[in-house]
């Protein structure tokens, strides 16, 4: 890796009892990882794992049916729905007009 590359290190601080400190130098240990590279690859992984929970949709076999048909099938727009769409797309063409001259 290159110095052009290299990704900037930061510093995290955390406090955490004697005990939790001996099980994760026994962890690390076993896992032939140094306390640093130990916990910084145990919390990113649970730190993924948490963000693609969040991220992520999980339906149902009737809900997914449901939402197949209705992307393949949407309904025809009310005529509520189609006047907020023109009211927005005015808005937005506006918007966009004056933000070409500026």
């Amino acid at each position: 890796m290159t110095a052009a590359t290299k990704e900037k290190v930061e510093r995290v601080h955390c406090r955490v009892t004697t005990h939790n400190k001996a099980i994760l130098k026994k962890a690390a240990a076993l896992a032939g990882q140094d306390l640093t590279s130990f916990i910084t690859d145990a919390t990113v992984e649970r730190a993924i794992e948490v963000i693609e929970k969040h991220e992520r949709l999980s339906l149902s076999n009737r809900d997914s049916v449901i939402f197949i048909e209705a992307i393949d099938s949407p309904p025809v727009p009310s005529k509520k729905l189609r006047a907020a769409a023109s009211k927005y797309k005015r808005k937005h063409a506006t918007e966009s007009e004056y933000s070409l001259v500026s």
